[in-house]
């Protein structure tokens, strides 16, 4: 709990004096709600520790939990909003270009990405597909669970997405300022 007042709040499971301190279950099953983006599970608790029950047991209860649809682990930038982070991901190969993000941006938080040719690379530094450079990322803020990076055309002024007819090989540099956390991404 080291940066705790860092992190957005979240309820404790299993907190000293709930109803839920001493035995936690999960029902089986998941709940997926599409229109939320969350995945649900409900779980049974009890203040009454395993094998101590007693007939009838009056202190369990059921509850819900709620996490983000691919959102078990997050990358986080640092929680000032004057921060920034940035990563390069190792060259990945499909069809679709169209970048896909599951983040989430605090106030005044944003992530721009940058696409870069997967095999070129000049004076050790790889070459931005033309178009595609971080400086023609339109910022994206909010939290989306799938939300298309869009990148501006300077000629036209309008947002426009990479195409691909044919596998090609790009690596995707990401750059988020302020508190993000970036869930997952993915190419179609």
């Amino acid at each position: 709990n080291t940066n705790a007042s860092q992190q957005p709040p979240c309820s404790e499971v299993g907190g000293t004096n709930r109803w839920d301190s001493s035995l936690v279950s999960i029902v089986r099953g998941l709940i997926p709600d599409d229109e939320t983006g969350t995945v649900r599970m409900l779980y049974w608790g009890d203040v009454v520790r395993h094998g101590h029950h007693t007939v009838p047991c009056k202190s369990t209860g059921f509850a819900a939990l709620e996490v983000r649809k691919h959102g078990f682990a997050s990358l986080n930038s640092p929680p000032e909003w004057d921060s920034g982070a940035e990563f390069v991901t190792r060259p990945l190969t499909g069809k679709g270009l169209t970048l896909w993000l599951n983040v989430r941006t605090a106030n005044g938080g944003t992530v721009t990405a940058e696409l870069q040719n997967g095999t070129e690379v000049h004076n050790n530094k790889a070459v931005p597909l033309s178009g595609f450079e971080l400086e023609n990322s339109v910022p994206m803020s909010g939290n989306a669970v799938s939300r298309k990076m869009l990148w501006t055309c300077n000629t036209t002024g309008r947002d426009r997405m990479p195409t691909a007819t044919d596998e090609q090989v790009v690596r995707l540099r990401l750059v988020m300022r302020g508190h993000v956390e970036l869930y997952s991404f993915y190419f179609s």
